[in-house]
């Protein structure tokens, strides 16, 4: 059976923060849903890359 969970990302439960941003998560259910919030000036290798350990997204 199919379950649905609504929740709301600005109650997130878990904010990740690094530089220039953030990402709002929420689990719904075994699942996590994600938002986030790249500030102007923000770049992927300098910002996200090495607390992700990836060279792109």
């Amino acid at each position: 059976m199919t379950t649905f969970a609504a929740k709301n990302l600005s109650a997130s439960e878990e904010i990740r923060r690094f530089p220039n941003g953030h990402i709002d998560l929420v689990d719904l259910g075994g699942v996590t849903a994600g938002r986030a919030e790249f500030e102007p000036g923000w770049r992927w290798s300098c910002d996200v890359a090495p607390i992700a350990g990836t060279e792109s997204c």
